[in-house]
């Protein structure tokens, strides 16, 4: 899978200080994928059901990921465990949990999340060319 439209690269200290902003480690995967691809559209959107249309930016770019996380911890006090690092065609936002590593989707107008992977890297790993449509 490639991105494109990526923004400028972010060294090895800059990533440090972004963990160090949000108060979190993120996990190997997270981080080897944003030192080689800071943020962009992948060629392969699709995982299962659902689509990531944006991997956000981490300090360059539009819409960063600490924009985004700033403007989500505002808008869901319930949910301060929650990293917004990309989105899928309506806008609706996919989120890394700090504690467990998990990936889930906020729909808009929803106030539960919906579980999409274990982790990252199974996400960035499975994502296809094609949907895959439970029969």
């Amino acid at each position: 899978m490639k991105l494109l439209l990526t923004d400028k690269p972010i060294s090895a200290e800059e990533y440090t200080d972004f963990e160090t902003t949000i108060g979190a480690k993120l996990g190997h995967a997270f981080k080897k994928f944003y030192l080689k691809n800071n943020g962009g559209v992948p060629t392969h959107e699709y995982y299962r059901e659902f689509t990531v249309q944006v991997f956000s930016p981490i300090k360059y770019g539009e819409w960063t990921i600490e924009e985004k996380f700033e403007t989500f911890r505002k808008q869901h006090r319930d949910k301060l465990s929650y990293l917004p690092f990309g989105h899928d065609g309506g806008g609706n936002p996919y989120l890394l949990n700090f504690m467990s590593g998990t990936i889930h989707v906020l729909y808009m107008g929803e106030k539960e999340l919906t579980y999409v992977a274990n982790s990252f890297e199974e996400l960035i790993n499975g994502l296809t060319l094609e949907m895959e449509i439970d029969a």
